[in-house]
């Protein structure tokens, strides 16, 4: 259905009394349409951006402290990870050493028993 199709009403009471007195006092490129629109965009944007942008830096800020304390900890276990790994690692090549040397002492005295 159109805008000009459509059944037209009114509605009275005080908060619209005050409206049509402000309304009737604007300029006439300000009663367009167009400027309306505009005007609404506008304001969208600085409710959405404006307010909505300082209860986002609030939950940013807010979430800074918590996030750096997880960065250090995260580094924190990083670091113990690698130790500990290393420290396997080193551990896993002094027993792969062992285990070398015992068979090559073993293949000595075998070679030793047969001469």
């Amino acid at each position: 259905m159109q805008l000009e199709q459509q059944e037209t009403f009114t509605i009275h009471g005080p908060q619209l009394e005050v409206l049509g007195e402000v309304e009737s006092k604007l300029p006439a490129p300000a009663k367009k349409r167009s400027t309306a629109s505009v005007v609404l965009v506008a304001l969208a944007l600085v409710s959405v951006f404006g307010i909505g942008g300082a209860k986002l830096k609030e939950k940013y800020n807010a979430l800074v402290p918590e996030h750096n304390a997880f960065l250090r900890r995260k580094a924190a276990a990083s670091q113990y990870s690698r130790q500990v790994r290393n420290y396997l690692e080193s551990k896993y090549q002094q027993e792969r050493n062992r285990r070398y040397q015992e068979k090559k002492r073993s293949q000595q005295k075998k070679k030793d028993y047969l001469e």
